[in-house]
C-alpha cells in the first residue's frame, strides 16, 4: 500500500514540475505517507493474494495474519486509518452545527480573517469521528 502510495506521489510530484511543494494535495499524500510509515501493522498478508481479489471482487481467499516473514510478497495491514498530526477528519458536506458555528463568527473587512475565522468555528463544530 505504501508503496503505491509512493509511486502516485511520485507521478504527482512529477506533472508539477517545481510547483509540487505548493499543492496541498501533494503535501497531504506526502504526509500521509509519512504517518504510514511510523504505524505498526497488525498482521501481514500476501499482497498477490490482495492483488488477485481486485480481478475477483467476489472471490474469496483464506489467509494466516503472521508476520512479515511468513510471505514472499508481505503487505502490512493496519489497525485504523491514520490522521496525520495537525489533521482532522471531517464530513464530506458540512453539518448543520458546523453552519451554525460558522454563522456566529462576525463580519470582518479582511475576507481572508473572516473565511478562517469561520473554518476554525466550523471545525471546532465537527463531530467526533468514533470507528
Amino acid at each position: 500500500m505504501i508503496n503505491v502510495l509512493k509511486q502516485a506521489l511520485a507521478a504527482m510530484e512529477y506533472s508539477e514540475g517545481g510547483w509540487a511543494v505548493f499543492n496541498p494535495h501533494i503535501m497531504a499524500l506526502r504526509s500521509a505517507i509519512e504517518q504510514l510509515e511510523k504505524a505498526e501493522p497488525v498482521a501481514w498478508v500476501d499482497e498477490r493474494a490482495i492483488a488477485w481479489l481486485t480481478t475477483h471482487p467476489r472471490g474469496k481467499i483464506t489467509t494466516v495474519l503472521e508476520t512479515q516473514k511468513s510471505f514472499e510478497h508481505p503487505m502490512p495491514l493496519y489497525a485504523a486509518p491514520v490522521i496525520p498530526e495537525g489533521w482532522k477528519l471531517v464530513p464530506l458536506e458540512a453539518t448543520l452545527d458546523m453552519w451554525n458555528a460558522a454563522s456566529t463568527v462576525g463580519h470582518n473587512d479582511d475576507a481572508e480573517t473572516e473565511c478562517n475565522q469561520m473554518w476554525a468555528a466550523m471545525l471546532a463544530a465537527v463531530p467526533e469521528y468514533k470507528p
